[in-house]
Parts: C-alpha cells; sequence; structure tokens
C-alpha cells in the first residue's frame, strides 16, 4: 500500500469512527444544556425537488407536541458538479419520490411544476418559513406538486435562499431535502428514522419513527427470474446493497446477474468533496444498522478497479464472480486491503476459492472494458446512471434504499 493510500486510508477509518461519532453527539449535547438551547433541527428546501416535498409533508407530525425547534430555509437546486446527470435525475426523483411517498401513506399524486409555479412558491414558502408556519409551507408546497393554486405573496425570496444556500454550504452539504442536527445531516424520508432515534435518546421525542426501514428479506419465496444489479467496486453503497442483494435474491430462489461499470469519476462525472464525505458518512450509518463491516477503506480508484474487473468473466465461468465481488468490495471497503498490489488482490482471489496462478494470467487480458462499457450503456438505455441499480423483467429502480421495492416486485411475481 503507498504511503498516500495508508494516510488517506486511516483519515476515513477516523472520520467513519462510531465510537468518535457518539462522544460528537455527546459533546454536543452538553453544550446545548449548558447554554439552556433546545433541540433545533434544520431542514434544508428545496421547492423544486420531491424528496423535500415528501420530506417537509412529514415534518409537522414529527415535531407536534413537542418542544423541538424547527428552522426552515429555502436552498437553491444543487449544482452540476453533484448532479452530474440532471435531466435523468429529474425525471426518475418524481417517479421514485411518488413510490417512497405512497409507501409512507402520504395519498398524493406528484405532478411537475412549471417554472412558473416555482418562482410564486418561492416566494409564499419563504414567507412562511420567516413566520415559522410549517403547517402552511406544507399546504403550499402541495399546491405546487398537485397543479392547485397557490396563493399570491410578495415576499422576496431571493434573499433568504441565498442565505439558506450559504447555510447549507457552510456547514458541509450540497443538497436541499435535508436535516441537520448536532453535527449530522440526514436525507429525506430515508434517512429521517435515525433523526428521530437520536432526538428520542436524548429524550427529545417519545414516538415511533414516521417511516421505518422495511426489514430485508421480510419472508420468502420461489420465483423464477434474474435481477441484474449494476455495480462499482469503488461505490461504497454498491458493497452494502451487494451483500443486500444476495441475501435477498438467495431468500426468493432469484438469479442474481453482476454488471459491472466504470466508476463515475472515471466516467468522466464529477464527484466533489463534499458528496464523497457525506456518502462514507452515511454509509458508515447504514453499515451499522445492517450489522456490516465498513471504515478501513482503501480507495480503489484506477488500477485496483481494472484488475478487480479483469477477473470478473473468468470468475464468472468459475461461477465464483459474486462471491469475488462480495470479497474485493469487502476488501476494500472494510478490510484495508491494497487491491492494486498482488498481495493484497491475491488474498481477495483465494478468499474466493480462486487460483491466483491462473488469475495472474487474467489480468493481462483485456475482456472487461468492452462488457463495462455494454453495461453502462444499458445503464443508461433504463434512464440511469448511477451504481448500485437494479432491473427485474421490466422494473428498474436505483439505490441501495429500495431492496424493499425489489422485494415487492418479488412477492408480485410469486403470486402471478
Amino acid at each position: 500500500m503507498s504511503f498516500k493510500s495508508l494516510v488517506l486510508s486511516r483519515i476515513i477509518a477516523f472520520i467513519t469512527d462510531q465510537d468518535r461519532r457518539d462522544k460528537r453527539a455527546d459533546k454536543f449535547e452538553a453544550k446545548r444544556k449548558r447554554a439552556g438551547d433546545p433541540h433545533e433541527v434544520i431542514f434544508f428546501h428545496d421547492v423544486t425537488d420531491p424528496y423535500s416535498h415528501i420530506l417537509l409533508l412529514a415534518l409537522p407530525d414529527v415535531i407536534k407536541d413537542t418542544d423541538i425547534k424547527l428552522t426552515c430555509h429555502l436552498v437553491n437546486e444543487p449544482k452540476d458538479d453533484v448532479v452530474p446527470e440532471r435531466v435523468m435525475l429529474s425525471d426518475y426523483a418524481l417517479k421514485d419520490a411518488q413510490v417512497l411517498a405512497t409507501r409512507a401513506g402520504f395519498k398524493c399524486k406528484l405532478i411537475p411544476p412549471s417554472d412558473q409555479q416555482v418562482k410564486k412558491v418561492r416566494s409564499a414558502i419563504a414567507a412562511a418559513f420567516v413566520e415559522n408556519d410549517i403547517r402552511t409551507a406544507c399546504n403550499i408546497s402541495k399546491a405546487l406538486w398537485s397543479d392547485e393554486n397557490i396563493p399570491d405573496s410578495e415576499y422576496h425570496w431571493q434573499q433568504s435562499q441565498s442565505e439558506g444556500t450559504a447555510i447549507l454550504t457552510k456547514l458541509g452539504h450540497y443538497m436541499g431535502g435535508m436535516l441537520y442536527y448536532g453535527g449530522e445531516w440526514y436525507w429525506g424520508l430515508d434517512r429521517l428514522h435515525y433523526l428521530e432515534t437520536r432526538l428520542r435518546s436524548v429524550g427529545a421525542l417519545t414516538k415511533s419513527d414516521t417511516f421505518p426501514m422495511p426489514s430485508v428479506p421480510a419472508s420468502t419465496g420461489k420465483v423464477h427470474g434474474r435481477l441484474h444489479m449494476y455495480f462499482s467496486f469503488r461505490s461504497p453503497y454498491s458493497y452494502i446493497a451487494l451483500q443486500r442483494a444476495i441475501a435477498l435474491t438467495d431468500a426468493y430462489g432469484v438469479e442474481l446477474k453482476l454488471r459491472f461499470v466504470l466508476p463515475m469519476v472515471m466516467r468522466g462525472l464529477p464527484v466533489p468533496k463534499s458528496k464523497r464525505l457525506y456518502i462514507v458518512n452515511d454509509v458508515a450509518r447504514e453499515a451499522k444498522r445492517l450489522g456490516l463491516p465498513f471504515g478501513r477503506i482503501v480507495d480503489p480508484l484506477g488500477k485496483a478497479v481494472e484488475r478487480g474487473y479483469a477477473l470478473m468473466p473468468w470468475a464468472r465461468e468459475q461461477g465464483q464472480d459474486i462471491r469475488l465481488a462480495q470479497n474485493f468490495s469487502t476488501a476494500v471497503s472494510s478490510q484495508g486491503i491494497d487491491a492494486t498490489t498482488d498481495k493484497g488482490l491475491r488474498r481477495i482471489v483465494e478468499t474466493a476459492g480462486l487460483s491466483w496462478d491462473e488469475s495472474k494470467e487474467k489480468l493481462l487480458i483485456d475482456e472487461w472494458s468492452a462488457e463495462a462499457e455494454i453495461n453502462r450503456q444499458e445503464l443508461t438505455n433504463h434512464s440511469l446512471w448511477g451504481v448500485p441499480s437494479f432491473r427485474f423483467e421490466d422494473k428498474c429502480v436505483w439505490g441501495q434504499d429500495r431492496m424493499w421495492l425489489i422485494e415487492e416486485w418479488f412477492q408480485d411475481k410469486n403470486r402471478e
């Protein structure tokens, strides 16, 4: 392992260390109590984002009958460097937010708003936020996403949105739909349960989770089919998703087909520092919830990814591609193993029950790059770009947060 890789690995391990995170939370609470400050949750709202809208709808019930102080800010849409495929994301987010809203029990049909409606709503919601009137803000947002009449407002929203975006940036984030409490970020309805758990732990909340994360697999069955998983050896979310996809497909007898693609950076798509930091912290939190090791990362970007992909077609022929992918992602995400070295890669290969001598020969053959491009193009054809993504028959979904949705697909198929 190079000195740079060693240093970066230790920095990430420090950042994601749970004991350190717990001590930081305890320190924050002690300081808050000494100052006599309330439990202040900060919400950053992007009026163009359907995930922000769904989260906003949930917040009045979260803070009802509590002494939680909810501070709301309007923010700009995220910059291009954190949303490299803006059009595809907008289309996908609308569909996914609708699925999420339905699962959470919100009776609404999301209709994409016009630019004129968005401009009108910015003013009305900014005025409601200034008055700390969360119920009115919810009603205005409902009107926006339901194509209903939006009340007129003369409030000059530009300064409020600029100030909100500045606060978001100063605190270390880059997009709306976020909640912030005591140094930790919570994205959308999918991460609200973490905030609620934390608030319960400090006595600020007594009610149960608004949107509990479904357990997956929740059942078993016998389903004939194939689940395609588009993944990257560099993606921490792919690491978590792979472990979960294996368990889910095993429970239903579904074939798991792995489709590797180049990491976003190796495809020329930017991933800024603020986004990388949020991802590793979020994955650490998710890994703890799921009982998976995480944190001793050796970034496989470049050579290590290429070496790993070079072995995948051969491992597939041996019936060991899933095991190799599982070992590789675990090694670079939680065991501090450098796959750029023969020592590191050999350990990964042999743990998968494969021959190191044979694998050395396969490393010299470039069969993988054409396959990676085919997989990327297929992903794009399904209007997706990021990993992990999944396809089952004609249904596609992005992200390990939707494993419960994939299980619903399996259950629907099982009932046919």
